[in-house]
């Protein structure tokens, strides 16, 4: 059978060699690639940990989920590792999608949930964020009805530039060979933040930025993302 973005395409694809795993936080954009990764919805909170509201009504933001990301030579997978699907026993067996419970046991023999693969070949573009710090990458995947093609796009929010690089060389590498003469776009849009800030028309010199979490000690708040 064949679904968006996670078709065996041949017999090889039952063949791939691993490459690495990463434990990352993950955020789908557009309505294909949250159909597959549905993000956490939020109320957006201020510097003091207060509701933002407008019209008397809560401002909900959509917030990442941690996932596995793991690499192969033909495909990235993204498997579930957060409690936003807990492990619900029906029959006793797990819900799908649900991550790997925490005191399981390798005799235990739990398989890990991946709701997307992707084929590196439909991979085409990278763009480098936040000084390394975030990745986009958008996928291009064929629509079986007509000849358009259906864009998926994640945002991977290291917070870590070694990070970023360890996954992005072994990425770029293996996209290389599975689009020969091609590969994928790689572009940076530090550019575009800095210009936003307004600093070409300032005297002040932006020396570093970084994305972090804002907890509070008090109250039964999420923590919310800040950069």
């Amino acid at each position: 059978t064949k679904s968006h973005g996670t078709s065996l395409s041949s017999a090889a694809d039952f063949y791939e060699r691993y490459i690495g795993v990463w434990k990352q936080d993950v955020l789908a954009c557009g309505s294909y690639a949250q159909s597959r990764l549905a993000p956490i919805r939020r109320r957006k909170r201020g510097f003091h940990g207060d509701t933002i509201t407008k019209m008397g009504k809560d401002i909900m933001i959509s917030e990442s989920r941690k996932f596995i990301i793991c690499l192969s030579d033909s495909a990235l997978y993204f498997i579930i590792d957060d409690e936003t699907s807990p492990d619900k026993s029906t029959g006793g067996e797990r819900s799908f999608p649900s991550r790997v419970p925490a005191n399981s046991t390798f005799s235990d023999a739990r398989w890990p949930h991946a709701v997307v693969r992707h084929s590196l070949d439909s991979l085409r573009g990278i763009t480098i964020g936040f000084q390394f710090q975030r990745l986009i990458l958008r996928f291009f995947v064929g629509n079986g009805t007509n000849s358009s093609s259906l864009e998926y796009s994640y945002v991977i929010l290291t917070s870590n530039k070694l990070q970023t690089v360890s996954f992005l060389q072994k990425l770029q590498s293996h996209v290389t060979d599975a689009q020969p003469g091609k590969g994928a776009l790689i572009d940076n849009d530090d550019k575009t933040f800095l210009d936003a800030l307004g600093t070409p028309r300032s005297n002040e010199v932006v020396i570093h930025y970084q994305i972090l979490h804002q907890i509070w000690k008090r109250g039964d708040r999420e923590a919310s993302r800040r950069a």
